[in-house]
């Protein structure tokens, strides 16, 4: 698995967590009666408490993937540290595949918050709480970001041409 298939991997495991971590705090908060059903205050806090922790973790977990791909290198007895050094540069350098790939799958995250943010203003449109649209919008950019992840490791694994 390349670099880039670990860390596209890495994101899909970080972003279920902060999801399943997300649903399970806000709604249990909602079920054990903590907190209105209209309290936007509180539902735009744990989005960001929780926006703020998949972002920590994202880094943590990119900075090991970074030392660990660079150890891997090193450890080739059969490379010099010049050589080992132009590999590293294009380990971690954008190539065109890689910038091509970026903007193939970026299009699915933005229909996927598109759709997301047109349903939820629908959904306040026909009387719904503002609280219903800003879970609506936040979990449509998750279900955008998961499958554009997916969509990643798949360009990866098979390879994407310019059509």
């Amino acid at each position: 698995m390349s670099y880039h298939e670990k860390k596209a991997l890495a994101g899909l495991v970080t972003l279920l967590l902060v999801v399943v971590g997300y649903c399970i705090y806000a709604f249990s908060s909602y079920a054990n009666g903590n907190t209105q059903n209209d309290n936007i205050k509180f539902w735009a806090g744990a989005i960001l408490l929780f926006i703020a922790v998949g972002v920590i973790i994202t880094v943590i977990i990119e900075i090991v993937l970074y030392i660990r791909e660079y150890l891997k290198i090193l450890a080739d007895k059969n490379l010099s540290k010049a050589s080992a050094t132009q590999k590293m540069k294009t380990i971690f350098s954008p190539d065109e595949m890689d910038k091509l790939i970026e903007l193939k799958t970026s299009k699915i995250s933005y229909a996927f918050t598109g759709i997301g943010f047109v349903s939820a203003m629908i959904l306040v449109l026909i009387g719904f709480s503002a609280s219903v649209m800003i879970n609506i919008i936040f979990l449509s950019m998750c279900v955008g970001s998961f499958i554009e992840g997916i969509a990643v490791i798949y360009y990866y694994k098979v390879g994407v041409s310019n059509e």
